[in-house]
């Protein structure tokens, strides 16, 4: 996926996009000019977000 489509998926700026594949975050390769983003790392990006946000404690299972 192109950093613009990555950027409007995720609902943040091409900036913060390449500051996340600059971190190592994303994970991205380059075609010629055009840098994309692999799409297992946007989902394992979100899955990442959301874990760490909503922790699962372990008494939530009864």
């Amino acid at each position: 996926m192109s950093v613009g489509a990555t950027a409007r998926h995720l609902s943040v700026g091409r900036t913060t996009t390449f500051a996340l594949i600059r971190s190592g975050t994303l994970k991205s390769f380059t075609i010629g000019r055009k840098r994309l983003i692999l799409s297992a790392s946007i989902e394992a990006f979100i899955a990442d977000r959301c874990a760490a946000e909503h922790p699962v404690a372990d008494n939530d299972f009864v």
